[in-house]
């Protein structure tokens, strides 16, 4: 999967190609980014409001994530102190279900766009914005795809989202 994107809008060999599993680099990375002895960050989440599974994926998350030496802590909040948290920025990761309506669009200018109330990642990219912008505007679907898939790139390769499943 690939935020901002249909599921079918890159084939499974193009996501691994673009979204690699490579632990090694992982943890090459963390080493240039100061962290050679591991990254702590806290995870929020409301708590059992959205079920077994919810709290079941962010522990299979965590899990992976150690292996790349980031060590997740889970932080269960009631929903109301969660909400607010994610709407003013007051966390370090959390986990958005985000549906894709009828159209892409109601997912990438919700949570993409500067002006959106559901940016709550506080995404400010005019690179990005511009692609939004593009995307609403052309009619050929072709040209339209395309645009949307410089989109999900762009997302994945300046970090602004990361789709865990789809």
């Amino acid at each position: 999967a690939m935020a901002g994107v249909f599921p079918e809008a890159f084939t499974q060999d193009e996501i691994k190609a673009i979204q690699k599993y490579d632990l090694t680099e992982s943890r090459k990375l963390l080493a240039e980014a100061g962290f050679a002895g591991g990254l702590e960050l806290e995870f929020i989440f409301p708590g059992k409001s959205y079920g077994e599974a919810y709290i079941t994926s962010m522990e299979l998350l965590q899990a992976q994530l150690k292996k790349a030496g980031i060590n997740m802590t889970l932080k269960s909040l009631d929903k109301a102190d969660e909400s607010e948290r994610k709407k003013t920025n007051n966390y370090t990761l959390t986990h958005t279900s985000k549906s894709l309506e009828s159209d892409v669009d109601s997912y990438l200018f919700n949570v993409f766009h500067p002006s959106s109330k559901g940016n709550y990642g506080g995404t400010n990219d005019p690179v990005l914005t511009e692609l939004l912008l593009s995307q609403r505007r052309e009619t050929d679907p072709k040209k339209r795809l395309d645009i949307v898939r410089q989109a999900g790139k762009r997302i994945y390769d300046q970090a602004h989202a990361l789709a865990l499943y789809a």
